[in-house]
């Protein structure tokens, strides 16, 4: 009888259980099982963008808006290394350009893929220094 007054008293909870249908933040965190944020949400004037990471801390993939400009936004997600430096990018400009883009160990841009805002490819490898060592067009 007890157990059945249990089960009863937790079928109760699961219905009056509410679910807001608007929650406004700046900003959301989500926490794993041992309270370390393992994603966020961030809203600021000019940029939003959401991470996830790793149990590290490290954040592994960030998407968002990277800024305004007078043009527009800048819009791109970036997939990070173990070290938290970007190592890849895949963004679009404000002009309808976009492109992906490769970068070393030292975080500096080594290859990029794509095009400009008038439908142009564009492919340009880089050395350390950021010296073009071959660009199309």
């Amino acid at each position: 009888m007890l157990l059945m007054g249990r089960a009863a008293q937790a079928g109760q909870a699961k219905q009056t259980k509410k679910v807001a249908d608007l929650v406004e933040a700046r900003e959301f965190r989500v926490v794993g099982k041992d309270g370390k944020v393992r994603a966020g949400l961030t809203v600021s004037d000019d940029v939003a963008g959401l991470a996830l990471l790793g149990k590290d801390g490290k954040a592994g993939i960030t998407l968002g808006t990277l800024g305004v400009t007078p043009d527009g936004t800048t819009t791109g997600l970036s997939l990070l290394g173990q070290d938290g430096k970007v190592r890849c990018t895949l963004g679009s400009t404000p002009d309808n350009g976009a492109g992906l883009g490769l970068w070393d160990k030292d975080g500096n841009a080594a290859a990029v893929l794509g095009f400009e805002s008038d439908g142009t490819p564009r492919v340009e490898l880089t050395d350390k220094d950021g010296k073009v060592l071959w660009e199309k067009p």
